[in-house]
């Protein structure tokens, strides 16, 4: 069956004119341009409302595809795959710029021979940028290019993500699948103490090997990882040990002075800046991913020698 798919873009503007669109893959496009976004949602109009048809069409950013879908997967179970691919690609966005992109209905339509059926879904998250804010990002399309370059490297997704159980946090999930799970659920937190408590857990999923001062060890080996110079590293380490104080208050039920807001928003922000610089690298440098594989003793040991180098 030949299934067609559209979902807008939110909080994002590119700096040119896209045309028939640039590949995220072999089927999936993106584009900004009028004519061709109109052509393809011809006759939609009322299917799926005045309001949502004239959105698509006013030239903001969406991704469309046109693709034969194999025996087995239903029109719906395609579109939810389709919506964790697009979400995939805002965060590989995110690894190179802070953001507050976002994609919420994403539509399906084809022909079953009782003509023209239009089905329609969402992923319920909700990005806003490091300090809990909705503001939008221009792309170039160079820009555009690097970052759909790295995500046909580095994304590899579930064959069937549409079958999920009632955790993602499963046995056998890898260390780097976990910290962007938190990631994910922090970046849609709208509570920044909470969003700081959720990055915590994602240093914790990809640095912690034992719960012994807990604190120190992510402060230590965070800050030794990203940076080579004792002052860097010290002010590094201050800061997450710091983050992980607000942590700490929050997820055993204390709470936040209304003095100390800006120091969340600051505290949120060099969170989410450490876990980009961390996750990017961890894409780009297979030997370094290698080490932050199941095995505890290798995490270790690669950690000892990265602080006493």
């Amino acid at each position: 069956m030949k299934i067609n798919f559209i979902t807008p873009l939110y909080n994002l503007t590119l700096a040119c004119d896209l045309g028939g669109g640039d590949k995220l893959d072999d089927h999936t496009r993106i584009t900004n341009s009028r004519k061709v976004i109109s052509d393809f949602v011809q006759g939609l109009e009322l299917t799926i409302g005045k309001l949502e048809f004239d959105y698509l069409c006013s030239g903001v950013p969406v991704f469309y595809s046109v693709e034969d879908v194999p025996e087995g997967i239903t029109p719906e179970q395609y579109l939810i795959t389709k919506l964790y691919h697009i979400q995939a690609f805002i965060n590989i966005v995110w690894l190179h710029f802070d953001n507050s992109i976002n994609t919420e209905t994403g539509y399906v339509f084809y022909s079953d021979g009782r003509g023209l059926r239009v089905s329609s879904n969402f992923i319920a998250l909700r990005f806003s940028n490091c300090r809990g804010e909705c503001r939008p990002l221009e792309l170039t399309r160079n820009q555009l290019q690097l970052i759909r370059k790295l995500y046909r490297e580095a994304i590899a997704l579930d064959d069937h993500p549409f079958d999920r159980g009632a955790t993602q946090l499963v046995a056998g999930i890898n260390r780097f699948s976990r910290a962007v799970y938190y990631v994910d659920a922090a970046r849609s937190e709208i509570d920044l103490a909470m969003r700081i408590s959720h990055y915590c857990s994602a240093l914790e999923a990809l640095f912690a090997t034992s719960q012994s001062e807990l604190s120190h060890q992510l402060s230590e080996r965070v800050a030794c990882f990203i940076h080579k110079g004792p002052d860097d590293r010290i002010k590094t380490y201050r800061e997450v040990k710091h983050a992980y104080g607000i942590r700490s208050k929050i997820v055993h039920g204390s709470t936040i002075k209304p003095t100390k807001m800006e120091e969340l928003r600051t505290a949120s922000a060099v969170c989410d800046d450490l876990l980009r610089t961390i996750l990017l690298r961890l894409l780009l440098d297979f030997e370094a991913r290698k080490q932050f594989g199941s095995n505890p003793e290798i995490l270790d040991e690669y950690m000892l020698r990265t602080i006493f180098k």
